[in-house]
């Protein structure tokens, strides 16, 4: 096993959105425009009264889509929104140790919280870190102790404000 490192710039915490009413077909194309932006690839799902469509053209970064539903149609939409958490994943037939886990506040004026988590392979998750606390200008190790990834387990994290932690860690795979 070699060692590796990882740095990151943590980022929000994503928004899920269900059934935002984003506006009433009128017969032509039109641009709808989602409450948030930033819209993460694969989420986006745009429904015409109520039944899923796939006849739009979205443009994720900016939030919105173009479609052309009926006159008076109801259009709605789910989706998330914000960055991805997801720091590392252990690939097929490996195992990856992950410790030496470091979180700095970057930011020059607020504290910053951090929350870090793995999301197993058959979906469930255990929270290692949840909203702990970093004061300005200082370090923290928000763990304690060896976090072990498992083949297709996930390492996540957030931070309660955009570029407010530098999270470093080392890991073996």
């Amino acid at each position: 096993m070699a060692l590796k490192s990882l740095g990151a710039t943590l980022g929000l915490i994503p928004v899920i959105v269900t059934g935002e009413t984003v506006g009433e077909g009128n017969g032509t194309e039109q641009t709808f425009v989602l409450d948030y932006n930033n819209v993460r690839p694969g989420t986006l799902v745009v429904y015409f009264d109520g039944v899923a469509t796939e006849s739009y053209t979205p443009d994720l970064a900016a939030g919105t889509f173009v479609a052309t539903p009926g006159n008076e149609v109801v259009v709605t939409a789910d989706y998330i929104s914000g960055p991805d958490t997801k720091l590392l994943e252990a690939g097929d037939g490996e195992t990856a140790l992950i410790f030496n886990l470091h979180a700095d506040n970057i930011d020059t004026e607020d504290d910053a919280t951090i929350t870090l988590w793995r999301k197993k392979a058959d979906g469930s998750e255990k929270y290692y870190a949840h909203d702990v606390n970093i004061p300005v200008h200082a370090a923290c190790k928000p763990v304690a102790g060896t976090i072990v990834l498992e083949a297709g387990d996930e390492l996540h994290a957030y931070a309660s404000a955009i570029e407010a932690v530098d999270l470093n860690l080392e890991y073996k795979v």
